[in-house]
């Protein structure tokens, strides 16, 4: 930013975004905030929605998120930008996931998938899409196994198996995003498959510590809370919860910290003395890895 003064405008403009986009990832939300810029044209309007987008579905704020995205949707129709055409696929399937519209998600992960086939270079981009519409196809096995529709369980199982196959080709074409995109896909799974396995959700989390992605650390632990308290191993979902519920609180991320909340109360977990021994407790977490591979 010292670099590029405000006198260069769009530059600057782009540059400020960049910073914002960076520091969501990296989990200075007031940053990202505060980076976002005021443009209202061009390559720049399409960042800037995005930007404005991610920010508040990580907080919660899906009216703002479904604002940002329906204005951005027939502007990147016309895109041929990969950066464009992925984070947005990406976002409307997970504002649709959490609106709670599974079948709008997956066909909005299945065009997004269907746009961006040609763009090997934009591997991280693909990945990440992949990663949601394996959490897509995760939950509509779960409601169909709830239903008791097999034929429904069968095939989200077969799909969100097609999204980790597509995952495990780009973390091996790829980096470090990817490789832990392809943890999160795995994870689900063993989710879809209706045995959710706590250790696989761990090792996501640590894939993501280990690049300082703290918002999808954050989400990983949720589901190895879940998992535990499924497996009735209190203890270690009370470490996961304390380690979550602290990174939830402390960018803002309301929804996360919410479904933190409930797992945490619905479960009488003791959190105050389970917080310093998180990291020790996963590393004995038991697997069921074996059989979700």
């Amino acid at each position: 930013m010292a670099a590029i003064p405000a006198r260069l405008g769009d530059r600057y403009e782009w540059m400020r975004l960049t910073l914002s986009e960076l520091s969501f990832e990296a989990g200075d939300w007031d940053t990202a905030r505060c980076c976002l810029a005021s443009t209202e044209t061009g390559q720049l309007l399409i960042f800037r929605r995005l930007r404005e987008a991610e920010l508040a579905l990580g907080i919660g704020d899906l009216d703002t998120a479904a604002h940002s995205l329906v204005e951005l949707e027939p502007v990147v129709a016309s895109s041929l930008q990969p950066q464009w055409i992925g984070l947005l696929g990406s976002l409307l399937a997970e504002l649709a996931l959490r609106e709670g519209d599974l079948l709008a998600a997956r066909t909005t992960v299945a065009k997004t998938l269907y746009r961006l086939k040609d763009g090997n270079e934009e591997t991280v981009r693909i990945a990440r899409v992949s990663a949601v519409g394996a959490w897509v196809e995760a939950e509509i096995a779960r409601h169909a196994r709830d239903r008791g529709d097999t034929a429904g369980k069968r095939d989200a199982i077969n799909r969100t198996r097609g999204h980790v196959q597509s995952l495990r080709d780009y973390a091996r074409a790829g980096g470090p995003v990817e490789r832990a995109w392809r943890t999160v896909g795995t994870a689900e799974l063993t989710r879809a498959r209706g045995r959710s396995d706590p250790a696989e959700w761990l090792r996501a989390a640590k894939r993501w510590d280990a690049i300082v992605r703290p918002y999808q650390g954050a989400i990983a632990r949720w589901r190895a809370t879940a998992a535990l308290i499924e497996l009735g191993d209190l203890m270690a979902a009370a470490n996961a919860a304390y380690a979550g519920l602290q990174t939830a609180r402390s960018l803002g991320s309301t929804w996360l910290l919410n479904e933190f909340t409930t797992l945490v109360e619905r479960s009488a977990l003791d959190l105050t003395t389970h917080g310093p021994r998180e990291r020790a407790s996963e590393e004995r977490q038991p697997s069921l890895s074996r059989t979700a591979r």
